[in-house]
């Protein structure tokens, strides 16, 4: 290619008009983007109501852009971009130089003017380019990115091509061909079909063009005119399975908020506290029973003939004990009507997680497919800061949540059901190279290169490696990038996908290598530094079990009477229609409340011979290696120094467990140790004290660091 003909590519990409508004005066062929997505369907068989809320059933059909950007490349050799708005406007931009900050909307004063009906269609001068490759993303494109697939070194399935020849002449063959008789969009589009669309609620939002069709009649009759399009304007579908990935996952996950609002629903929450109960109560005192009835084996050989057997005339006896003693205990209360409302309940539950697992299955299937791989693996370089933080955020929507099928407790490592999110997440952990792992580190190589070790399934913790990612990690804080502190939405981003993460390793810790749960752990440590700016050390404590236990159960029932409050405030606010709600009188009312009130069993009924047993626990501290050391070391001689009695004087080992990522921290710390309040007071912090706001790093930790 010679220096004019590099000169002339460049204007035409690059060199946007100055005498014209890049949103609703743009010259050349007119074309209508649209999208695949998720659609209410209207039709009146597929609205219902559960759980009292109404709901209506989805379907993939067409929609109007969303928020992003749609890339054009004209006879594969010109670029041009528009960025889109939240209401579907696209306004032309110098692909090379993205604007800052997300696309914005259209001014008022357009859209009062009736620009946003031209601002809604991209165009091409067809005199000059005879064939166009569209495709929509998320976010911008680097440079790279535009070269990679402008050079065909990307793959060319990532778009969508049209013949500009056909588009003009027969634009039925490509798309939707809209003439002011026959519009075709507002049958077939979503926003230009409905004025609203409750009870469906879409994770891109909703901006109805439904009162626009008479101004889009008006617009068809001049570009049909203008461009002597026979046969109409064309509208051409686009892919959009990131979109699709996204509300997926935003449907599955309302079916979560809306199962847990019904859940926390005072009243109901209370009956199932109770029926719980008493179903303990119940289970317990046909235990009881069962141990009052003797023995009838004989006890010498000298007794008269017995003619059955001992053990089964004994079976009788318990089963007709126990009888009596429900017979007993349903004296204090009405056992149908609690059985009634358990089976309800549990009916419910059922039906709230067969919603959650239908979606979560099209979720799941969206990620094998060919235009997601390629979206995921061509749109963003890692070596461009803002094209990473860009796949931070956008992997943040499609990953949130993790896991969501119903937990089965098993006793052995199991593969997950196939087209589970429990299966996908499993895949992901186990690949260093998957989208959560680049996400979480911004697809940066070298970040990337660093936690690879991490997944040497050796139970051996290579501290070299450790101190590799620990240096990349100062060094890009170090760096200009130190910024990445100060971005809010990018730390909640990383907060969600460090979340779904760690609830995923936790959930499926059986089936993954002691590697996968190391690099997980060094994850927690790098992304707290990298965003958060917060060193983190991982120690391992040697304590009692009894001590353990008795500091669990004290948080435990701490919270448990926190939220016993609050359902005993909403409770006492309404009425005791006995008739209506209560299982028995309100003097069994009155019994049943202490123990839902005390909560947890004593310490006391542990077997004594486990509670002197030593374990290791895990707490992670802030700070970093020298200042832990320093602080700890200074308590601890405090301890000593004030000690009065010799269990007081009690010390405890603490080492340096895998989730650390700086090296100093082993060398100073070996062979510390600590007095026993020091270690009750950081396992104490683990409980309640790592808990924040989604935006600080606490919350990472709280979620399952």
């Amino acid at each position: 290619m010679t220096i004019s003909q590099r000169i002339a590519l460049a204007i035409a990409e690059a060199g946007l008009p100055h005498d014209q508004c890049m949103s609703c005066e743009r010259q050349g062929l007119p074309i209508l983007p649209l999208r695949r997505a998720l659609v209410p369907d209207t039709r009146p068989e597929c609205v219902s109501t559960v759980a009292d809320n109404r709901h209506i059933t989805a379907k993939i059909g067409l929609r109007t852009l969303r928020m992003g950007y749609l890339y054009v490349l004209l006879d594969q050799q010109v670029w041009h971009a528009y960025a889109v708005s939240e209401q579907g406007h696209l306004r032309r931009f110098n692909p090379y130089e993205p604007p800052d900050g997300p696309p914005s909307s259209l001014p008022e004063k357009c859209v009062n003017a009736d620009h946003d009906i031209p601002s809604a269609f991209l165009n091409i001068d067809t005199s000059r380019y005879a064939s166009a490759w569209l495709a929509f993303s998320s976010d911008p494109w680097p440079v790279s990115v535009l070269n990679a697939y402008k050079s065909g070194a990307s793959p060319a399935h990532r778009f969508e091509g049209l013949d500009l020849i056909q588009a003009r002449s027969n634009p039925e063959l490509l798309g939707i061909a809209m003439t002011p008789d026959k519009l075709g969009v507002d049958q077939q589009v979503f926003e230009y079909a409905q004025h609203g669309c409750a009870p469906f609620d879409s994770a891109h939002g909703f901006h109805s063009r439904w009162l626009r069709r008479f101004a889009l009649r008006g617009y068809l009759v001049n570009a049909i005119n203008r461009h002597q399009l026979e046969n109409g304007v064309l509208a051409v579908v686009l892919d959009d399975t990131v979109g699709l990935i996204q509300e997926y996952n935003h449907q599955r996950l309302n079916w979560v908020l809306k199962r847990q609002a019904w859940r926390e629903e005072p009243m109901r929450a209370y009956q199932l506290q109770t029926s719980q109960i008493l179903q303990i109560i119940r289970a317990t005192h046909r235990e009881w029973a069962a141990q009052k009835v003797p023995s009838l084996e004989p006890m010498t050989g000298d007794g008269p003939p017995v003619f059955t057997d001992p053990a089964v005339e004994r079976q009788l006896l318990v089963e007709r004990a126990q009888q009596e003693s429900d017979e007993r205990l349903e004296e204090r209360y009405h056992e149908p009507q609690r059985a009634a409302f358990q089976a309800e309940y549990e009916q419910q539950e059922r039906e709230f997680q067969r919603y959650i697992d239908k979606d979560a299955k099209a979720y799941v299937a969206l990620f094998d497919t060919p235009m997601f791989k390629v979206a995921e693996a061509y749109d963003y370089d890692g070596n461009d800061r803002e094209s990473g933080v860009a796949y931070a955020k956008t992997m943040a929507l499609c990953l949130g949540g993790g896991v969501t099928e119903a937990v089965v407790p098993r006793l052995e490592p199991h593969v997950p059901a196939s087209g589970t999110s429990e299966l996908l997440w499993l895949k992901w952990l186990q690949d260093p190279d998957s989208p959560p792992y680049r996400a979480l580190l911004m697809r940066d190589r070298s970040l990337l290169a660093g936690l690879l070790p991490s997944f040497s399934a050796t139970e051996a913790i290579n501290w070299n490696d450790s101190d590799k990612l620990y240096g990349m990690l100062s060094k890009i804080i170090a760096s200009d990038d130190a910024g990445l502190r100060m971005r809010n939405t990018l730390k909640q981003a990383i907060a969600e996908t460090q979340g779904a993460l760690n609830a995923a390793s936790q959930r499926l810790a059986p089936c993954l290598s002691p590697g996968i749960h190391k690099a997980v752990r060094h994850l927690n440590s790098a992304t707290q530094f990298l965003y958060n700016g917060v060193h983190l050390i991982e120690l391992e404590v040697k304590m009692k079990l009894g001590e353990y236990y008795a500091l669990q159960s004290a948080h435990l029932r701490e919270l448990q009477h926190k939220a016993n409050a609050s359902i005993a405030e909403a409770r006492d606010r309404m009425r005791r229609n006995i008739d209506d709600f209560e299982f028995g009188s309100m003097k069994a009312m009155r019994k049943v409340r202490p123990i839902i009130q005390h909560g947890l069993m004593s310490l006391a009924v542990l077997d004594p011979r486990f509670t002197n047993t030593m374990i290791s626990v895990t707490v992670w501290v802030e700070g970093k290696a020298e200042e832990v050391h320093g602080r700890l070391f200074k308590e601890a001689s405090m301890g000593v120094t004030q000690a009065s009695s010799a269990a007081q004087l009690a010390l405890v080992d603490i080492s340096v467990a895998a989730g650390t990522l700086e090296t100093d921290a082993r060398r100073l710390l070996h062979g510390m140790k600590i007095t026993t309040q020091q270690a009750a007071r950081l396992v104490r912090t683990g409980f309640s004290g790592l808990r924040g706001i989604a935006g600080s790093w606490e919350v990472l930790l709280a979620i399952g660091g």
